[in-house]
């Protein structure tokens, strides 16, 4: 998920909307956990939202924070210690929220009698680099596809700016679109060494690895480039690049939903096209929604009360709330209107927390952490 961004984001209406879309899927789709024996259309499309949904935080994510970062890179004075610095603000963005659900997390599996295995690598963002997923806090699996990429590429531009007396925004799209290459050579690999996959093994072990989704992000920060460089082209084809983008999308989901297009007929498409493509289609409609300064209906003030608190919301919605209602309500027993109620009791828990816990921890560290630079 995606942490409250500088005010200037926090403005557009258009990000905003892009990222509380991205969220409610995410909850929409956890959501079935609690409907099991109940599979329709509308569950496999909620499903699959939920991909979605993971996908535009990468995208999003990169975008807004690749713009910061470019920014600091252009200047002349840009060095090690800028790069460290600009991974002090973003963990201090990023860290507080996550320790804490972290933690908690920790507590409650503690309580419940639920072994961690290797508890220390979620402190470092290493659940998953190169591995699949563990089982424990699943949700965390997109915090280190985002932050490893950040830790890297500062210090890499660093790097190329040092030996290199080439033209900043040139290293920065040369670094950006080599590292894309690196992910999908190993997403390459990946398909090279498990011929015969299946969808599940899929999700698990190439979709939540950072090593093959660090392009995601990265194809964000792309579109951050094209942003700053070429203003005028960005805003001039905002429309047809959304064009383009919903019939990418379209073609995606109409592929893998009404031809069939599966992962064990079309292992190439899934292992190493699908999600690089993806990300491209959801990139698409950032010159649109970046555009897109403000709501003309009533849309703006639930749209930013809910990108605010948004980091929180997906931190604490599947592993505290959703897993504490399964553990002690046997939903299997329940009817179809019961089950709507609990669902019901789950999104009202899941914002009411995650609005405590912005309004309360979150926005006072961020006050103070702005007071002390």
């Amino acid at each position: 998920m995606i942490p409250n961004q500088p005010d200037v984001t926090n403005k557009i209406f258009g990000l905003d909307l892009m990222r509380v879309v991205a969220v409610l899927m995410v909850l929409g789709s956890h959501s079935l956990w609690l409907y099991p024996q109940h599979r329709n259309l509308l569950t496999k499309a909620l499903d699959f939202s939920g991909f979605i949904g993971a996908e535009i935080f990468f995208v999003l994510s990169g975008f807004l924070i690749g713009s910061s970062l470019f920014r600091l890179y252009m200047k002349p004075a840009y060095e090690k210690g800028s790069a460290w610095r600009f991974l002090r603000r973003r963990s201090v963005r990023v860290m507080p929220n996550y320790l804490l659900i972290l933690v908690v997390n920790l507590l409650v599996a503690a309580i419940l009698g639920y072994s961690v295995a290797e508890p220390f690598r979620y402190f470092v963002f290493l659940q998953n680099l190169a591995t699949p997923m563990l089982p424990f806090f699943p949700e965390s699996w997109t915090m280190p596809v985002k932050e490893l990429t950040y830790v890297m590429l500062p210090f890499i531009l660093f790097g190329l700016a040092l030996f290199l007396k080439v033209a900043r925004c040139k290293l920065l799209l040369f670094a950006t679109i080599s590292l894309i290459l690196f992910s999908v050579a190993a997403k390459t690999i990946f398909h090279l060494q498990h011929p015969g996959i299946g969808l599940i093994e899929w999700n698990i072990a190439l979709r939540s690895v950072v090593i093959y989704r660090i392009d995601a992000v990265l194809i964000g920060i792309v579109f951050s480039y094209i942003y700053l460089q070429h203003p005028s082209l960005w805003k001039k084809n905002r429309f047809p690049t959304a064009v383009v983008g919903a019939i990418f999308m379209g073609s995606i989901v109409s592929a893998i939903a009404l031809f069939n297009i599966d992962i064990g007929a079309f292992p190439i498409f899934w292992n190493i096209l699908l999600l690089p493509l993806m990300s491209i289609s959801l990139a698409l409609f950032l010159p649109l929604l970046s555009e897109w300064k403000r709501s003309a209906g009533g849309l703006e003030v639930p749209v930013h009360f809910i990108g605010r608190i948004s980091y929180a919301l997906y931190l604490v919605h599947y592993s505290l709330v959703l897993f504490l209602l399964k553990y002690f309500v046997d939903t299997s027993l329940l009817s179809l209107g019961e089950l709507h109620i609990c669902a019901l009791i789950y999104l009202t828990v899941s914002l009411a927390l995650a609005w405590l816990i912005y309004t309360f921890y979150e926005k006072p560290l961020l006050r103070f952490a702005a007071m002390k630079t």
